[in-house]
């Protein structure tokens, strides 16, 4: 099991990612 640490980072790029896709869409 991966410890916290790592798991913060991948949820903190699945965030960064939504919302940049987020501010694509509402940006078109």
């Amino acid at each position: 099991m991966a410890d916290a640490q790592s798991v913060l980072n991948e949820a903190k790029e699945k965030m960064k990612k939504a919302r940049e896709v987020l501010e694509r869409e509402l940006g078109s």
